[in-house]
């Protein structure tokens, strides 16, 4: 069903909350340039661009079905319940079709004002203000495993809109693996050398979240960053490496044993 969800309860069929105006839910996060004035000449040189957070605006109308005064009063209520915890909120917006995304957000400010009288007003206008720090949304069904199950052979990375920094499990019976990402036309784009030996049992991980590397050696498990030899690490998964609208995607191997990818797709 079509819906708002915040903390996983829907709002419209929960909270008696109907949104009807997401504007800036598909608006993409503005970069931020910053520019060096030069003396003594018109202008600047442009820096790298930062990204700031997403500020996410929610607005539609508090309609209860038993169409009271008294049934609004509680349904304003239970909504300022639910959503003043102070902390972090996992905002959903579910519209019916895939993909739904998610976004982890603080409110910074709700608004409720009754339509009509505020004494025998049946239903109130609301809006929500959430800033999010991280401003790319995230499928909200999570990330699936890409799994790299023969050596040598390339398999395709699927990704939303924005870049995706992937967890990496190399494993099986190998020696100085070698993990390549290429992009759709079969060019080299990362290129990460191991030096390790890996029993059957074993893996390594290197995850482009935190920037760890570990290794799992007989079920005890260590931190082991020497071993990259070479290699850009860390890193995300771009989809200027293919073709959104195709669906031509990057695509990732290893050389010798097998592994995996974890990661979530982004969206701006």
């Amino acid at each position: 069903m079509a819906d708002v969800y915040v903390n996983g309860k829907p709002l419209a069929s929960s909270l008696s909350t109907y949104i009807d105006q997401t504007d800036d839910v598909r608006s993409r996060v503005p970069f931020k340039f910053p520019v060096a004035p030069i003396f003594g000449r018109a202008g600047g040189l442009p820096g790298d661009p930062s990204v700031g957070g997403r500020v996410l605006t929610l607005g539609g109308r508090i309609l209860t079905s038993a169409n009271t005064a008294a049934a609004r009063l509680t349904a304003e209520h239970a909504l300022k319940d639910w959503l003043g915890n102070g902390g972090l909120l996992l905002v959903k917006i579910d519209e019916g079709s895939p993909p739904a995304l998610a976004i982890d957000a603080f409110l910074e400010d709700l608004s409720i004002v009754p339509i009509g009288h505020p004494l025998q007003a049946v239903a109130s206008a609301v809006t929500m203000k959430f800033n999010a720090p991280d401003p790319l949304w995230r499928a909200a069904d999570g990330g699936l495993p890409v799994g790299l199950a023969a050596a040598a052979t390339r398999y395709a990375c699927p990704l939303g809109t924005a870049p995706s920094s992937p967890i990496i499990r190399l494993m099986g019976a190998a020696t100085n693996p070698t993990f390549v990402v290429r992009d759709s036309g079969g060019a080299a784009v990362v290129t990460l050398a191991i030096t390790l030996t890996l029993g059957a049992n074993d893996f390594l991980e290197l995850n482009c979240e935190t920037g760890l590397i570990q290794k799992s050696v007989a079920g005890t498990v260590t931190r082991c960053e020497s071993v990259l030899t070479s290699g850009t690490f860390p890193f995300a998964l771009d989809p200027e490496w293919g073709d959104f609208t195709t669906a031509s995607w990057p695509t990732a191997e290893v050389d010798v044993g097998k592994g995996e990818l974890l990661y979530t797709k982004r969206y701006w």
